[in-house]
């Protein structure tokens, strides 16, 4: 019974041909680069870099089409928080990121893939069998439009939100607003969709942006614990380049 088991496990394991990862990338950074050509080297990844609009090229494009300044619209989101939020303009750093994040948003909305990975190039991985952890969140029966599969602000945060812990790979629903960073997230094409048609032009940093976003469409999101990525920047493997 154990070794039937045990196949069957495998075969699930193995039912996934490949899986679309969409890369946040700062392309003069590029030792963050070749870790994650590394970290995504195996077949069973389909990498994408999403390069365009460097903080040094926004400049150069329809700005307004993307980005609001405007104090108003990002105060009546803050209240999201339950806390008083002091508005500011975003750095251009932060306005580049938020655009790549969203141009992947559109590539997965158009793909024939029924869902995809986006990750930041500062992600790594807290596992060495992060793709076996991956193959088995994918073939999951729960129901999900977007999974957060990282750290985010780190796991005591995690814990807080879920209120349960669990040493086996477990989905867990949130509350509103239901983000935690967004170094690695696997949303489905319909939802990417729903939001890349809803979230412009952003007037928030991408992660509050998005939680806001997720709140508005009503969209059903679940955490992972333990988490499989981690951010290099928040971990201090890297700086953080976004201020």
């Amino acid at each position: 019974a154990y070794k039937k088991k045990f196949i069957k496990i495998i075969f699930i394991i193995n039912n996934i041909s490949h899986l679309n990862v969409y890369v946040i990338h700062y392309t003069q950074l590029i030792e963050r680069k070749v870790t994650v050509d590394n970290l995504f080297k195996d077949k069973f990844f389909n990498i994408e870099y999403i390069s365009k609009f460097d903080k040094e090229d926004i400049q150069n494009i329809h700005l307004d089409k993307f980005y609001l300044d405007e104090k108003t619209s990002y105060l009546n989101k803050s209240k999201l928080w339950s806390k008083d939020f002091h508005y500011r303009r975003l750095s251009e750093a932060e306005i580049s990121c938020a655009i790549k994040h969203i141009e992947a948003l559109k590539k997965i909305s158009e793909s024939d893939q029924e869902y995809a990975l986006i990750i930041e190039d500062d992600v790594l991985a807290l596992t060495k069998f992060y793709i076996n952890k991956l193959k088995k969140v994918m073939n999951t029966k729960d129901s999900w439009d977007i999974l957060f599969i990282g750290q985010g602000i780190s796991k005591d945060f995690i814990l807080k939100k879920i209120k349960k812990k669990s040493f086996l790979s477990k989905l867990y629903e949130v509350n509103h607003p239901a983000t935690n960073c967004a170094e690695s997230y696997i949303v489905k094409k319909s939802a990417a969709k729903k939001i890349y048609e809803s979230i412009k032009p952003f007037n928030m940093a991408y992660d509050w942006e998005l939680a806001y976003q997720i709140y508005q469409l009503d969209l059903n999101v679940k955490w992972l614990y333990p988490p499989i990525f981690h951010q290099g920047s928040i971990s201090g493997s890297y700086k953080s380049e976004l201020r």
